[in-house]
């Protein structure tokens, strides 16, 4: 019976994130325009895969480890563990240069964060020459963007 509800847990936050993130999609001055407007100034073509950074900042009572547990249980890359006895870890996440994924990604890492009592930032994207080897990945790994 836990099983049962903590599918349905994940479900509905799930469905929140695809809502909002299909808002945030179809509105033109938001912060998801905004950011694909200034990747494809930067030279990502519009629907092409790239790698964004995110700093995960978690709460005080979130020990490193557990910290480095929550990131790679939702199968991101942990970059950087250097701060991490400080409550913060660096991971990068594939999505598309899309409204509706860069919005997407943000809000499951945000969602990741906040389950852990602390907040996600993004850094920025890895450069759009290592595309071609992050959709590789992408391909290895069966992650899909669609």
């Amino acid at each position: 019976m836990p099983n049962v509800v903590v599918a349905g847990l994940r479900l509905a936050a799930n469905a929140l994130d695809v809502s909002g993130a299909l808002l945030a999609a179809a509105w033109p001055l938001g912060a998801a325009a905004r950011t694909r407007r200034r990747l494809v100034t930067k030279g990502f073509v519009d629907g092409q895969h790239c790698e964004l950074t995110f700093a995960l900042c978690f709460g005080e009572e979130m020990l490193p480890d557990e910290a480095i547990h929550a990131a790679r249980a939702v199968r991101v890359s942990v970059t950087d563990l250097t701060s991490a006895p400080f409550g913060r870890v660096t991971v990068q996440v594939p999505a598309r240069v899309r409204r509706f994924d860069l919005s997407l990604t943000a809000r499951r890492m945000r969602r990741l964060a906040a389950a852990c009592g602390g907040h996600a930032r993004v850094l920025g994207p890895i450069a759009p020459n290592a595309a071609a080897a992050m959709a590789a990945r992408c391909a290895a790994s069966g992650w899909r963007a669609d």
